[in-house]
């Protein structure tokens, strides 16, 4: 054990999941193939904060963003709001500029109502996904019906922490 320790740590700097946020780029060491949750008060952003996240990370890797809450193009609108430094009044009466157009970038956003865990990860794996966002966790379909709903998102957590662990990839739930 000792060994694999001395091996791991004394070569090439290991390089982690940047989110596009310098505090939290500096205090979280988070790798391919990990889990990551995402949580606060209702309200507080949590949407918002994941899409501008994803976005950062898919100027270098392929990102599926699932959305379970809110549709594909509120998120697009959103992201391109608060990413782009575009005013939503502007998008929402289609007055973007070309300017505007140029600050754009691609990030898939998947409507996932009705999905459960395993067909998120059917999906993502079909698409080649390298990082895959899940908004938002409680409302994954669960694959069976258990007593309480405390089983059912425990059910739902393992299967996501199978896909990251198992893949390779980063789930951001």
């Amino acid at each position: 054990m000792l060994l694999t320790f001395t091996d791991r740590h004394s070569g090439t700097p290991v390089e982690y999941m940047t989110w596009g946020l310098p505090k939290i780029d500096a205090g979280t060491y988070a790798e391919m193939g990990d889990m990551v949750v995402l949580g606060g008060y209702p309200s507080a952003g949590k949407t918002a904060l994941a899409v501008s996240m994803a976005y950062h990370q898919a100027k270098n890797k392929r990102v599926g963003f699932y959305s379970l809450e809110t549709n594909q193009y509120k998120l697009a609108d959103r992201l391109m709001a608060n990413l782009a430094g575009i005013e939503m009044p502007t998008i929402k009466r289609n007055e973007i500029t070309g300017e505007q157009w140029q600050r754009v970038r691609k990030l898939e956003l998947v409507e996932a109502s009705g999905m459960s865990a395993q067909d998120i990860q059917a999906d993502s794996l079909a698409h080649r996904y390298e990082i895959v966002y899940i908004d938002y966790l409680q409302l994954i379909e669960p694959e069976t019906r258990r007593v309480n709903r405390t089983e059912q998102v425990s059910a739902i957590s393992r299967d996501l922490q199978k896909l990251a662990h198992g893949t390779g990839r980063l789930v951001v739930a």
